[in-house]
C-alpha cells in the first residue's frame, strides 16, 4: 500500500493483455499515419477524402503496409 501510495499506478505490475496478435508493426503503422494524413489529391486520385477501402487499396499497391484480409 506504501508504494501505491508513493508511486500509483506505475507501482503495480505491468499485464500483458490478451487478444489477437498485431497484423501491423509498429513501423507500418507509423508509416499507414503518415500516408492518411496526406490528402488523396497529393497521390493523384479524384477523391477529396479517403474511406477505409480506399485507404487499404492504395496502401497496398503501394507497399505501405502487407494485403490485410
Amino acid at each position: 500500500m506504501r508504494e501505491f501510495n508513493a508511486y500509483g499506478l506505475a507501482s503495480l505490475p505491468q499485464r500483458h493483455a490478451a487478444g489477437r496478435p498485431r497484423r501491423l508493426s509498429r513501423d507500418q503503422e507509423e508509416a499507414l499515419a503518415v500516408f492518411v494524413r496526406q490528402s488523396s489529391r497529393e497521390y493523384g486520385f479524384p477523391w477529396t477524402t479517403w474511406s477505409v477501402a480506399k485507404l487499404r487499396e492504395v496502401a497496398v499497391a503501394r507497399g505501405v503496409i502487407p494485403p490485410v484480409c
